[in-house]
């Protein structure tokens, strides 16, 4: 089984790699930056071995290519806390924009098998009951894990050309109004065109986040 491993030249990298290559695995490893002797070390993967594809996770095409011919995927990638606050819309492109790239090469072919990161700065400094994050890191990242969860269930991932505002859109849309009727939703995301559907999986979605986040109030009540 070869598995694309994308973000995957750095520390948490190479143990997934590890881990990989211990139960017969395949890993592509899809990363800007090339592995490194110390990756070969801890990962236990040869340099003459090593499937590796220069590629930027916020730009489909190369994740698109690099997908091609992998039976499933782990997406690493990520901008942490000091990087995302020095530059949000990099964080944003990498930690949200990069993982739907990820979610939508799955659904585009086929696989079955795939698995991300998300992190404890999804909490604020406060608790660690409800998400509340204070961080543009925490933030990206909580946006990943439940409005792309909606959208991955709901079918909400068409052509791809309104994904990445449709996104950000309902993100901040449900921050402002968190139980939504469909017309308030209708007019919530009015500014951004989507030119596939007539917007009503990209509606369910937005219900389907909406009732999610209702449920995780409720029970955090």
């Amino acid at each position: 089984m070869k598995i694309l491993l994308v973000g995957g030249s750095g520390f948490l990298g190479a143990w997934v790699g590890r881990f990989l290559h211990i139960n017969q695995c395949l890993a592509r490893i899809f990363d800007p930056n090339k592995p490194d002797s110390e990756w070969h070390r801890l990962s236990g993967i040869r340099a003459d071995a090593t499937d590796w594809v220069a590629g930027d996770v916020s730009k489909k095409s190369e994740l698109d290519d690099a997908i091609r011919d992998c039976e499933g995927v782990i997406n690493l990638a990520g901008l942490l806390t000091p990087e995302c606050s020095q530059n949000p819309v990099r964080g944003a492109e990498v930690n949200l924009i990069g993982a739907i790239n990820v979610f939508q090469g799955a659904l585009k072919h086929g696989l079955k098998k795939v698995a991300y990161t998300s992190s404890i700065g999804v909490y604020g400094p406060d608790h660690a009951e409800f998400p509340e994050p204070t961080t543009h890191y925490g933030s990206f990242k909580l946006a990943s894990e439940g409005v792309a969860r909606a959208f991955y269930e709901e079918h909400g991932l068409q052509c791809g050309y309104c994904t990445p505002g449709m996104l950000m859109r309902s993100y901040r849309f449900l921050q402002e109004n968190p139980n939504p009727t469909e017309d308030e939703i209708r007019t919530g995301i009015s500014g951004n065109l989507c030119r596939c559907t007539g917007y009503q999986n990209i509606i369910k979605a937005v219900q389907s986040a909406a009732t999610k986040l209702q449920d995780n109030e409720t029970a955090s009540a």
